[in-house]
């Protein structure tokens, strides 16, 4: 049994982990936006219009923080992370480092020659991150199963208002929910389609300029879904997983002689 190195990765806890706690306290806005909405509603009353104005105010401001959090995400933090994971992985694949903090025992090859390695870097992260966000997405389909069946009991209902249906459907299709699930099963089929396609180039191992541009264009597909998805990968599930995937990896290692 081949013995896995320790996987240190000073990337996640300088790039990733600012990146996960501005996404959770996004998430709380949102839902904090949803609360403040539905007491605004609760509380539609005449006799209470201070209360109803105070909370409108800071819904507000909750909804300004939360836009300006998300820019702050989309416009920095993501780039900043993904451009710093890209990094490591071409300084690893061509032996030119990019970035100062690398990784260490997360590309398991023995290849020297540059393509090589880029084509089994990228052969291993597919065959990882394909796993992880499998494992995000059954979770999150339960919770999108939940919202679905809480907003058509809402729906359907003839004596519920059409303001709170309304507020349902924002919690519903906002951005934190069903287009983050379309989003997750979007990046589980591109990441499929990029391990399959790598797999495939093994199995078949075409002339050298074949395997190269076939390797180049899995690579762009793979980190141009990624940067579209906007999905940052759960560290608690790669560490769950890691030593099962981590087997698998070895033995597609040793089929190919990778």
């Amino acid at each position: 049994m081949t013995t896995q190195a320790a996987k240190i990765d000073p990337i996640r806890d300088r790039f990733f982990t600012p990146l996960e706690i501005a996404e959770l306290w996004s998430a709380r806005l949102f839902f904090a936006t949803i609360v403040f909405s539905l007491c605004v509603a609760y509380f539609d009353e005449p006799s209470q219009k201070s209360l109803i104005s105070t909370l409108q105010w800071i819904q507000v401001v909750a909804v300004l923080a939360l836009f300006t959090l998300d820019i702050f995400i989309r416009l920095h933090l993501a780039p900043r992370a993904h451009d710093a994971r890209a990094q490591d992985f071409l300084a690893k694949a061509y032996g030119a480092p990019l970035i100062s903090q690398q990784t260490s025992g997360y590309y398991n090859h023995a290849q020297t020659d540059p393509i090589l390695g880029l084509a089994a870097q990228l052969f291993e992260n597919s065959l990882f991150t394909k796993e992880i966000v499998g494992k995000m997405l059954r979770r999150e389909t339960v919770l999108i199963a939940i919202y679905m069946v809480i907003w058509a009991a809402v729906f359907s209902n003839r004596d519920v208002q059409l303001s709170w249906i309304a507020l349902c459907a924002q919690v519903l299709f906002g951005e934190q929910i069903l287009a983050r699930w379309l989003r997750m099963w979007w990046l589980r089929q591109r990441c499929e389609e990029v391990y399959k396609q790598m797999r495939t180039l093994y199995v078949n191992s075409p002339a050298p300029e074949k395997f190269a541009v076939t390797a180049l264009d899995a690579y762009t597909k793979y980190e141009s879904s990624k940067a579209m998805a906007s999905i940052t990968l759960s560290s608690k599930i790669f560490d769950k997983i890691n030593p099962a995937v981590s087997a698998e990896w070895e033995l597609h290692r040793k089929d190919f002689g990778i």
